[in-house]
């Protein structure tokens, strides 16, 4: 997921963190969404890439709560279908970004299709 989330920020010519007080999900977003609203207002988010980012950014904060941070810290278990669940939520996204970039967020050439 953080390779997800540097690619989109990339993508949006968000600099990368240098201070371990910046390296959070929290201000990634923060700084996602302010470059999403800076490119285009979200009323007017209809076409384009806008779309787009913003279903990479609410997937993004969908995930950061109840799964990233209870994941990272050893503070829950999953049953074998919830952690699927998880599981294709990910690579869901990670797909759809894929499509969109490549790692260092940079256009995914055209007609290449769907990645795995």
């Amino acid at each position: 997921m953080e390779a997800a989330i540097r690619a989109i920020s990339r993508c949006l010519k968000i600099a990368d963190p240098t201070k371990g007080s910046e390296r959070s999900w929290h201000k990634a977003l923060q700084k996602i969404k302010s470059a999403m609203n800076d490119r285009s207002p979200k009323e007017t988010r209809v076409s384009g890439d806008g779309p787009l980012f913003e279903k990479f950014y609410v997937v993004l904060e969908a995930l950061q709560n109840p799964y990233r941070n209870e994941t990272m810290h050893f503070d829950a278990t999953y049953t074998k279908d919830e952690a699927e669940h998880l599981f294709q939520m990910v690579r869901g996204l990670m797909k759809q970004i894929a499509v969109r970039m490549d790692q260092e967020g940079s256009p995914a050439a055209q007609g290449e299709g769907e990645r795995g």
